[in-house]
């Protein structure tokens, strides 16, 4: 068993980033440009679940919440589709692995909902909702 001893050339040269960041390091703190030490054991604790402050005042007053258990899909009532209402009817023109091949269709269907424009953007919105 050989044991190979570095010499002091050796040792730099296979260090020299350890001691290039070093070097940087202590000439950071002789210009004053090292940041101070952080000491997480001086930060402020806080281990309770109370509301944290705004930073603005609020201004709503009320607030409706909807909890719709079993409620329409967000692509019934967001997502026109368009291009596959116009190919409603119409076989698929891609290749469809069935997991149970007896109940599928590759019929394409199109949304039973009709879409229209709302509010100032002009978002579309399904029929569903009044």
């Amino acid at each position: 068993m050989s044991q190979h001893i570095e010499n002091r050339r050796q040792f730099l040269t296979s260090n020299l980033t350890a001691v290039g960041s070093l070097a940087l390091a202590w000439l950071l703190k002789q210009d004053g440009l090292l940041a101070e030490p952080t000491r997480p054991e001086l930060a402020p604790q806080r281990f309770d679940l109370l509301p944290k402050p705004t930073p603005q005042p609020p201004r709503a007053t009320a607030m409706i919440s909807l909890w719709m258990q079993g409620g329409p899909s967000h692509l019934d009532l967001f997502d026109p589709k368009p291009e596959l209402n116009k190919r409603d009817g119409e076989k698929f023109p891609g290749e469809i692995k069935y997991d149970n091949a007896a109940q599928a269709s590759a019929k394409m269907l199109g949304s039973p909902w009709k879409f229209a424009k709302y509010g100032q953007c002009g978002m579309d919105f399904s029929e569903l909702l009044p």
